[in-house]
């Protein structure tokens, strides 16, 4: 439904969320991310360590993305996903 851009050190991942938690930070650390999604603002500045986009294939999932902002993180992109789809 939402899908996160997440770069880290030049290296690229993109997740789909919802996704599970275990996979998640199974993903993160193939691209040397050992913090967890709580910890992992959905900041895009060239200048953080670890930068995220969230983006959506359709129209539901799109207008749910401009409900973030900078100071939220994946974890909470999850909790709202996951809740909205049970």
């Amino acid at each position: 439904m939402i899908n996160a851009i997440i770069t880290h050190k030049g290296e690229t991942l993109i997740a789909e969320f919802p996704i599970n938690y275990f996979t998640l930070h199974q993903q993160l650390d193939t691209i040397g991310i050992s913090k967890g999604p709580h910890r992992i603002p959905l900041t895009d500045n060239e200048e953080d360590a670890i930068q995220v986009k969230l983006y959506s294939e359709n129209d539901f999932g799109s207008h749910l993305a401009l409900i973030f902002k900078e100071t939220d993180t994946l974890e909470d992109v999850q909790i709202a996903v996951g809740a909205i789809l049970c």
